[in-house]
């Protein structure tokens, strides 16, 4: 059917000058770390650490911040070689700071996450297969060991405490280092 200028509104004339995207949700999958996964080397000169706390720098690998939900966290995949690698806090509000092997079932939107727990009216730390964790009192630096786990896809996060206490806790794994020369 063929439309006459009068028919043509501005929305139409504006929308059909836009390239034409198809949506595509994330992956997250084992096989396909994705680009926040690959830390860069401390020690090239472009990079600078995301912060220092006691003489010891640190370059954030992936980050988690349990804002208006219970529990945030976030896959990452451990440096290979291995690294000095630390778990950040750095907003402490309380709450804990963790690496672990497991996440909370999958959500609505196809994401499995931490958060589905509380969805489902658990807390996460009952069901959370740590590898370490922490409290996130202050600002910090955990060093940990990964290293028999150099290239694992495992997860960070942060959950409040069973008490709902710790919410807006914010803390990164990361790659730890020296400061660099100034």
């Amino acid at each position: 059917m063929e439309r006459s200028p009068a028919d043509t509104s501005i929305l139409d004339v504006a929308t059909d000058a836009l390239p034409d995207v198809t949506y595509e949700p994330p992956r997250d999958t084992p096989d396909e770390p994705s680009p926040g996964d690959l830390p860069l080397p401390p020690d090239t000169p472009e990079i600078m650490p995301d912060g220092c706390i006691d003489g010891l720098c640190y370059y954030c690998i992936r980050e988690a911040r349990n804002g208006s939900e219970r529990c945030d966290d976030a896959r990452f995949t451990v440096p290979s070689p291995p690294a000095r690698v630390g778990l950040v806090c750095i907003e402490g509000r309380g709450g804990v700071m963790y690496v672990s092997t497991n996440t909370g079932p999958t959500q609505s939107d196809g994401v499995a996450r931490c958060q589905g727990w509380e969805d489902m009216g658990v807390w996460a730390g009952d069901t959370l297969a740590y590898v370490t964790s922490f409290p996130c009192g202050r600002m910090r630096i955990e060093e940990i060991d990964l290293s028999s786990r150099a290239g694992a896809r495992i997860w960070m996060g942060v959950h409040d405490q069973p008490d709902m206490t710790g919410r807006f806790t914010d803390a990164c794994v990361a790659t730890l280092d020296a400061p660099p020369p100034e």
